[in-house]
């Protein structure tokens, strides 16, 4: 056994205090006498005494003493080893990510993990603390800490894996966050990724089998570098050689089949003609494995035009002859550098403009800064380079910027927002707030070849597509954000893979919604209708052989099949419980020896001597007797 708060046990002082009041205690009895000038002796005898009076056998003192030891005991908060969290409270952190629809451990890995963490919390204590958290791209947590089970029960059995990736280590930190006092994590995972280990987390692992293949990426359709081919990345993560059919769908018809073998671990492309009219493309990775949503892909063929571009510009041959050859689905010039006349057009280019203060909306700057952006320009850098380059973001894709030459540019520096390109200063800067988004090239064309090279149109369609809120390709997982007009409750349609229709209300200048699953999207807007492709493309969960295992917990051989690590039970209710009886039992004894007539006249261990105290009547009986005098 130990204890909690040890402090507790200073409520022993209160022993030696009882003991005191108890020896201080007069004991009198009522006598009927004839005068009281026969007391007046007794009375000066009295007040000679020592105050203090030796102890006397006293079953409702002892009584009492039991009872301050037990409330002593029940502020120490005693523990002891046993019970599944022992009354310390519990997050249940659910892995909810792709790999999790794995079927190697029937039905799914998920639902094993459910029925595990349903039958954890049927064996908590009544009224100790939980709470569910789900390892999603963003975790969250479900329901907050509770002791009403019946609702955490039916929380978990709301749950779905999607079909993307988790954030276990982003789980446990928000669990971590709430700063509860013996918490207790638990984590109900396929070990398909790293998590935390420490003494507060717990693992109930499952899945055994890595047997998968899977289609990892899907590149073409619209992107400008492939034109009217179609390329499949398919990668074989099974321990053994592979023999897999790929059948290529367009517009839901079978336009092409093509037939690989893979050894364990091989990777490779396929190139597929993209058939003329089709608009839609479905990739499907034939044959059983144990993980079917990386078996498919999608792409689209003819994407959504590119928005409604309004160019604030004197004139610029090489930006005007680039908006030419680009889908848009309008385009305007003006010279007004008032912004109130921008209204109306999705984005806003500003070539060479005195700095303004931009109104929310999307804009484009090229050679010009806004004065509410968070940069401070510094002068201007001759013959700037680039040496880096976020090759990953959407706004560079296809995109070279280390060969261009500049001749002049504005020396920044942002206190804010993201660099993509730099060298010996920032040369491609992004920001994006609620309302806002900005793209900013901090030189003149006209001052740079870079509009006289084949990456500058298909740089131009990335940054108005990434302004619009549509570049090419989504991963599941991630949060759509569309910027919407600045009508407040702007309302559009978004139509799920499923068939399913949503409705989104536009929030902090934006329609938002969590691309949980995969396949071709339609979003209505007042500009038109937007279609988009959502892919898993996620290695890491393709590869559904489990590869962390906890370093403390169960053993990986157990598939979550083991036993818990050992928790602490408390026992301060006991000991609160045993002060109450103690409290009955010592007013139950006191009204007895209070409501009997006893003889005054006694031998030593009598009830009297043993602190009885004789009634009014009990002395007249006593003095008629002659027991008193």
């Amino acid at each position: 056994m130990s204890f909690l708060a040890p402090l507790g046990f200073m409520g022993l002082l209160a022993i030696p205090v009882l003991l005191v009041l108890h020896m201080l205690r007069a004991r009198r009895r009522e006598v009927v006498v004839s005068s009281t000038l026969l007391w007046q002796r007794a009375q000066e005898e009295l007040h000679a005494r020592r105050p203090l009076k030796r102890l006397e056998q006293n079953l409702l003192l002892l009584l009492q003493i039991l009872m301050i030891v037990a409330l002593s005991f029940a502020l120490a908060r005693p523990v002891v080893p046993g019970g599944s969290g022992g009354g310390n409270p519990i997050a249940l952190v659910l892995d909810t990510s792709a790999s999790m629809q794995a079927t190697d451990t029937p039905p799914t890995r998920f639902e094993v993990s459910r029925r595990e963490a349903l039958d954890f919390l049927r064996k908590l204590q009544p009224g100790q603390e939980v709470m569910v958290l789900i390892s999603a791209p963003a975790p969250r947590v479900v329901t907050g800490f509770t002791t009403d089970h019946s609702r955490v029960r039916k929380a978990i059995q709301s749950l779905e894996p999607s079909d993307s990736q988790g954030d276990l280590p982003g789980a446990v930190t928000l669990a971590r966050a709430h700063l509860k006092r013996g918490l207790r994590i638990v984590l109900f995972t396929d070990g398909s990724e790293p998590y935390p280990a420490g003494p507060d987390v717990e693992v109930r692992q499952v899945g055994r089998s890595g047997e998968n293949a899977g289609i990892i990426a899907i590149e073409g359709g619209s992107d400008p570098a492939t034109q009217n081919l179609v390329l499949v990345r398919v990668r074989n993560f099974s321990p053994r050689a592979r023999h897999l059919p790929i059948v290529l769908y367009g517009d839901g018809r079978p336009v092409a089949r093509e037939t690989v073998d893979l050894a364990a671990g091989e990777e490779r492309s396929l190139v597929f003609q993209i058939p003329p009219g089709a608009r839609e493309l479905h990739a499907l990775l034939e044959g059983r494995d144990d993980l079917p949503v990386d078996n498919e892909a999608f792409a689209v063929v003819e994407p959504s035009p590119l928005p409604s571009v309004l160019l604030v510009s004197e004139g610029n041959p090489f930006l005007e002859r680039a908006l030419r050859i680009l889908p848009l689905r309008a385009a305007s010039r003006t010279t007004s550098q008032a912004p109130s006349t921008w209204a109306g057009a999705e984005v806003v280019i500003l070539d060479r403009t005195p700095p303004v203060s931009l109104p929310p909306g999307r804009y484009l700057l090229l050679g010009t800064v806004a004065t509410n952006l968070p940069l401070v320009v510094e002068g201007d850098i001759v013959h700037p380079t680039v040496a880096w380059q976020d090759r990953a973001h959407p706004l560079l894709r296809f995109v070279d910027l280390t060969g261009i030459r500049v001749r002049r540019s504005l020396l920044l520096r942002p206190q804010g927002g993201q660099v993509l390109a730099s060298g010996e200063a920032p040369l491609l800067w992004i920001f994006e707030e609620k309302g806002t988004r900005a793209v900013l090239l901090p030189f003149d064309l006209e001052e740079s070849d870079f509009a006289l090279k084949p990456a500058f149109p298909i740089f131009l369609a990335n940054a108005l597509a990434w302004l619009a809120g549509f570049p090419s390709g989504w991963r599941a997982g991630e949060e759509l954000l569309i910027p919407a007009p600045g009508d407040v409750g702007q309302n559009a349609l978004l139509e799920l893979p499923s068939g399913e229709k949503v409705r989104l209300a536009s929030q902090g200048g934006f329609w938002t919604w969590r691309l949980h699953r995969t396949g071709i999207y339609r979003l209505r807007t007042p500009w038109g209708i937007h279609r988009f492709a959502v892919n898993l493309s996620s290695p890491q969960e393709s590869a559904i052989a489990p590869r962390f295992f906890p370093s403390s917990g169960p053993s990986p051989e157990g598939h979550g099949q083991g036993e818990l690590g050992t928790g602490f039970r408390e026992l301060w209710p006991w000991w609160i419980g045993l002060a109450l009886l103690v409290a009955l039992v010592e007013w139950f004894l006191f009204l007895q020896r209070t409501g009997r007539p006893f003889p005054v006249g006694m031998a030593r261990g009598s009830a009297l001597w043993r602190g009885k105290v004789a009634s009014k009547d009990d002395l007249r009986v006593a003095q008629r007797r002659g027991g008193v005098a």
